[in-house]
């Protein structure tokens, strides 16, 4: 026995140091470790020529790994396993890129063969036979897999990780936090789960408690950036600080290395919506609808909207025309299309759009009025004065903090000669916000600028 035992150390030194003595696999190695994987291939295709030593097989099969060759890389562990059937890091590795080329079936058959063999390693376990039956569809076998591995295992926080996935996934956010919060006691540097424990804050609502934890995941290094800047930003938005949730989220799109659209449309959201800033939704939009395949309707409506508030009313109008040819059915899209035909002064499209809105349903009583009060400026630019007066009546009866249709109802009332009545409507409209009502204070009403010093 002694002599077998020297013979076989006598052998594996001389293997090595031929190894070492190989300027191909060295220099692999340094072209692997600098992270050059397709020159590390290279150089150890010319060590294996000369040497085909199991090493040299192995290590450009994790070349090939990282490069994303899966196939390429099966091969050169199946050239180790010919040779060395016992090998558990060749083993490991097999099972490991059956999952990353999402061939769920060999892996699994691969697992089970080998737990049946009596050779366990990391890839090769319930936990990962739990994942494999999971991707394949068999829940069932799966969560009985993954439970006798926790049962067997109950600290495995990369188990109970994965186990904590799946409960978000069937949005059971409080067994999720229960396994987050054990990962976390058992490893403070698991940025995974700090991650993904901020996330499930945010889909439950608890925004100002998910922050420290994304923070966290992102000092110890979380490698998706751009999925916690997404997040942080979604939870500053819901918090209502849009100028902290549009960094982050502008902070996501510079950092992805390919255009996220689905991204860029929630950040033109909040441009338009919150943050009144029509060049950047409108900017956005165009970068969207430029790279995309089939925007959404709502990418044309959100830059018809900022190009009529950027004075751009033919693209406005263009962009609505789309709009409305891809969402035929809705009818939102009309007041703001209404809104630009006023700013055209097209009076008799302002109607009909305003109308065409009031169409639709569910449409509750302030938009009502503002829609009725578009059809009120409408009439009286076209000297239709008495309808004009019924439709601002009605409009101000469906919401009486309306600023146009007082200052319309105004403007008409100042036609009539009935100038009391004008001012009280005038007097509504700025104290509203109406704009233009100052001026029609100091003309018509004996205002004078001091009257209106804070």
């Amino acid at each position: 026995m002694k002599h077998l035992l020297t013979v076989i150390a006598l052998a594996l030194c001389i293997s090595l140091k031929a190894q070492q003595n190989d300027p191909n696999f060295e220099k692999g190695l340094i072209k692997f470790n600098q992270n050059d994987f397709q020159a590390s291939v290279e150089l150890f295709t010319k060590s294996i020529k000369q040497s085909p030593t199991t090493l040299a097989y192995y290590k450009r099969a994790k070349a090939y790994q990282r490069l994303g060759s899966y196939d390429a890389a099966l091969n050169d562990i199946n050239q180790i396993l010919l040779k060395e059937p016992l090998n558990k890091e060749a083993i490991d590795s097999k099972t490991l890129l059956y999952y990353l080329k999402d061939d769920y079936k060999s892996m699994a058959d691969n697992i089970k063969r080998n737990i049946n063999n009596g050779i366990e390693t990391e890839h090769n376990s319930r936990f990962y036979l739990a994942i494999a039956y999971e991707e394949l569809g068999k829940t069932d076998s799966s969560s009985i897999l993954l439970e006798l591995h926790l049962k067997q295992k109950p600290d495995d926080v990369d188990a109970l990780s994965y186990r904590s996935g799946l409960s978000i996934v069937k949005l059971e956010f409080d067994s999720a936090l229960a396994d987050l919060d054990k990962i976390i006691k058992l490893d403070t540097t698991y940025k995974d789960a700090y991650f993904s424990r901020g996330f499930v804050k945010t889909l439950m609502g608890q925004y100002n408690v998910a922050l420290p934890d994304l923070d966290k995941a992102e000092k110890l290094g979380f490698e998706d950036l751009i999925l916690i800047f997404e997040t942080r930003g979604d939870a500053y938005k819901e918090l209502g600080d849009s100028l902290k949730a549009a960094n982050e989220y502008d902070k996501a799109i510079n950092q992805a290395n390919e255009p996220d659209y689905d991204l860029m449309i929630k950040r033109a959201k909040l441009a338009y919506y919150q943050l009144d800033d029509d060049q950047t939704a409108f900017d956005l939009m165009t970068k969207v609808i430029q790279g995309s395949k089939d925007p959404l309707p709502e990418v044309y409506y959100i830059r018809a909207c900022s190009a009529r508030e950027l004075n751009k009313l033919d693209q406005s109008e263009a962009d609505f025309k789309k709009y409305a040819e891809l969402a035929p059915k809705s009818r939102a899209h009309y007041i703001q299309w209404a809104y630009l035909k006023a700013e055209q002064k097209d009076w008799q499209k302002v109607i009909e759009y305003s109308n065409e809105y009031l169409k639709g349903q569910k449409v509750p009583g302030f938009a009502k009025s503002v829609a009725l009060s578009l059809i009120g400026k409408a009439l009286y630019e076209q000297k239709s004065i008495i309808e004009a007066t019924k439709t601002l009546e009605e409009a101000l009866k469906l919401d009486d903090e309306n600023p146009d249709a007082h200052f319309w109802l105004a403007k008409i009332l100042i036609e009539l000669n009935k100038a009391d009545e004008a001012c009280e409507h005038f007097v509504k409209a700025y104290e509203l916000g109406h704009l233009a009502a100052k001026e029609e204070l100091i003309v018509n009403c004996d205002y004078t600028e001091d009257d209106f010093e804070e």
